[in-house]
């Protein structure tokens, strides 16, 4: 026998060097190991099972949970501020009171659409990254065929997809409801100060010259 048929008969277990016994050695072994991968597909299964509909859900209203309330304050704000753009230029009642709020009103319900769909693609984007790392799951177990492993990691992952959802704070949408107010407001104070200049030069200019 030589020294590679001893070798392979070392690594095989075939014992006999026969080729129908290093055969069936093979075979068994594969069927061993397709069983490890098949328990690793189990605990991944298993670790995997809580990312629900519910879960995806919740990704959903915690979108709404953390935006909603900024958009309100942000619209309070910006009715706020609207009042004393309109009381420094004795605007009250004006149509430019009414078509600012009209627009401020119109633009929050096109916000309110915006966040609606912001809250689907969140946790659309949730259920894009379970899927992404169940695959990875699969992946390296079908690689490792080691259920342990793939119970281990399955649960790392499950922890990070777990982790509260980090947004970006929401935009001062409604900084612009006072766009231009100011300044018509400065320019009307001008042209004021400027007719009353006119009127001082046309009826007491004289009174500073008899002084």
């Amino acid at each position: 026998m030589s020294e590679l048929s001893k070798f392979l008969d070392l690594i095989l277990g075939t014992g006999g060097g026969g080729s129908q016994p290093a055969y069936e050695s093979a075979s068994e072994a594969e069927a061993r190991r397709q069983a490890r991968v098949d328990a690793g597909i189990e605990e991944i299964e298993n670790v995997f099972g809580q990312f629900d509909q519910d879960f995806y859900d919740k990704s959903q209203d915690a979108y709404l949970d953390y935006y909603e309330p900024q958009l309100e304050d942000k619209y309070k704000k910006g009715l706020s501020d609207l009042k004393f753009a309109l009381a420094r230029g004795g605007r009250f009642g004006s149509s430019t009171e009414v078509d600012r709020k009209a627009k401020a009103a119109q633009d929050l319900g096109f916000q309110k659409q915006e966040l609606a769909s912001g809250a689907i693609k969140a946790a659309d984007d949730s259920e894009k990254a379970v899927n992404a790392a169940k695959k990875e799951m699969m992946n390296l177990n079908q690689l490792n065929a080691n259920p342990d492993l793939a119970a281990s990691l399955s649960n790392q992952q499950a922890a990070i997809l777990n982790q509260p959802p980090k947004f970006d704070p929401l935009l001062d949408v409604f900084g612009n409801i006072t766009e231009g107010l100011a300044k018509r407001e400065e320019i009307e104070n001008r042209r004021k100060i400027r007719d009353q200049i006119n009127l001082w030069e046309q009826g007491g200019g004289s009174g500073k010259i008899v002084r």
